[in-house]
């Protein structure tokens, strides 16, 4: 008596799985959207500030951002032999009268933006990138005079070394021109986390003129 053998059932045949071996792209890190509440106005009382101003309110009311105008004030050298109640008297005039010229600056303004002032004794620059920080400025907008005085001729501009320092965006308006339509915003752009955070910036700007941004 023979009997024939079925062959056995072999398993059912998993699929095979390739290992992907093609570079994988860097995630590109979330990053928070940009708001502009404050802006920060540095004035050195130059002829051209009175329209920079208006130029800075009207883009105050655009953004409905507060504004705080601010100067950087100097006293003459002092002597270190001169008595500290001197030096103090020296301090409080030099504000007083910084603040004196703030209001009569702004005394003209039809606005609803809401205006605080700043002043600061020192170095234009560096008091400028301070009082952003004190102030919880997001923006600087100020104008660009040239290599005018001592200290731009010694240090740099002003406007260059506050760009170097400052904690926050810088948009700097040469003097005479005109009020931008923001339509068009060329943006350098190299793919660097730093520029995914910096275009933020141009993304608020652009949504609120209806502007492109060319990259």
């Amino acid at each position: 008596m023979s009997a024939t053998l079925k062959p056995k059932k072999q398993g059912k045949e998993l699929p095979v799985v390739k290992k992907d071996t093609r570079p994988r792209r860097k995630a590109l890190k979330k990053t928070p959207s940009f708001r502009i509440s404050k802006v920060l106005f540095p004035t050195d009382f130059s002829e051209s500030s009175a329209d920079m101003l208006r130029m800075v309110v009207n883009f105050c009311e655009k953004l409905q951002a507060d504004l705080v105008v601010f100067h950087a004030y100097k006293i003459a050298l002092v002597d270190e032999y001169m008595p500290s109640a001197m030096v103090d008297s020296m301090l409080d005039e030099g504000e007083k009268a910084a603040l004196e010229k703030l209001h009569e600056l702004t005394s003209g303004l039809e606005t609803s933006v809401q205006i605080d002032y700043q002043v600061k004794m020192g170095f234009t620059a560096e008091s400028i990138s301070e009082a952003a920080n004190t102030s919880g400025a997001d923006l600087i907008m100020m104008g660009t005079n040239g290599c005018n005085s001592l200290e731009d001729r010694m240090f740099g501009t002003v406007s260059w070394n506050t760009i170097k320092h400052a904690e926050v965006p810088v948009l700097t308006i040469p003097e005479g021109a005109a009020v931008p339509a923001f339509q068009n915003i060329i943006f350098p752009f190299e793919c660097t986390d730093k520029d995914l955070e910096i275009i933020q910036f141009a993304v608020e700007i652009a949504s609120l003129f209806d502007s492109k941004i060319h990259l």
